[in-house]
């Protein structure tokens, strides 16, 4: 009786040890409280309740997942991340600078003939057309006949005339047929100095200055700093400064060295 409860209290503190001692390895599920910082102090972030994760899933930044082995529960750790194992470092080729006074084309000169690989002209026109075929263009306001159709490629002839007039894909104004001389077709924009104008790749509307036979001058009038992520998963940092716009494609805390305070809660 005596040897067994001997035995037992040393598999009881062998247990014991095993679970005081286990750590964190790739694979476990954690649950982890933290606060980040900058370099600087600044508390940028902090949990307020446990945040659970796979360890080695991805489903946080690399300088974490690494710091975070061989943690035991309830144990603290401060990690110093630097940008290669938290968000990167600066990409410049991911910021656009534009001019706050800008000139953008305005007579422009288009061909009457274009071509398409079959796979697009599907997606826009659907399937089973044939050559003479006169379809209209979705959201621009003409006609095109197809002129040529294989197996791979479709080439359509626009059907405009001088005078007539459809929906840009630029922007909220219509362009109009100045002129057709052979394969080129004419056009411009129907806009007038004075006008406010809404170019379709910006968040803001610009202010028609001044037009040429070759260019518009335009002002973007400005909007408060902008931060979001669009619909695609791109990060978006727009700045308005006293003679150009910023437009930051890189995550916010890019380049950053952040330092993590983390403890463990729990491993499952």
């Amino acid at each position: 009786m005596k040897e067994q409860i001997i035995i037992a209290l040393l598999l009881l503190s062998m247990l014991s040890g095993c679970i005081a001692g286990r750590v964190v390895e790739p694979g476990d599920r954690v649950s982890i409280n933290y606060t980040v910082e900058f370099e600087n102090g600044t508390i940028y972030q902090r949990s307020h309740a446990p945040i659970n994760l796979t360890v080695g899933s991805g489903m946080m930044i690399r300088g974490i997942e690494e710091g975070i082995l061989g943690m035991k529960e309830g144990e603290t750790r401060r990690l110093v991340i630097p940008p290669e194992k938290a968000y990167g470092t600066v990409n410049e080729s991911l910021i656009e600078e534009i001019p706050l006074i800008e000139e953008i084309p305005y007579r422009k000169v288009i061909p009457r003939r274009m071509s398409t690989s079959i796979d697009r002209f599907e997606r826009s026109f659907g399937k089973n057309h044939s050559v003479g075929e006169s379809l209209y263009v979705p959201g621009a306001g003409y006609n095109v006949t197809i002129v040529e159709m294989n197996e791979h490629d479709v080439t359509v002839l626009l059907e405009l005339e001088v005078g007539d007039s459809f929906r840009s894909s630029k922007g909220d104004w219509n362009q109009t047929v100045l002129g057709i001389d052979g394969e080129n077709i004419t056009i411009a924009p129907d806009f007038k100095v004075g006008d406010t104008i809404q170019i379709y790749r910006y968040y803001w509307n610009s202010t028609v200055l001044g037009i040429t036979d070759e260019n518009a001058t335009i002002r973007h009038n400005p909007i408060p700093d902008m931060e979001f992520v669009d619909i695609f998963g791109l990060p978006w940092r727009i700045h308005f400064g006293e003679d150009k716009i910023t437009i930051d494609h890189n995550h916010p805390l890019a380049g950053e060295t952040l330092i993590f305070n983390i403890t463990i809660v729990n491993i499952g």
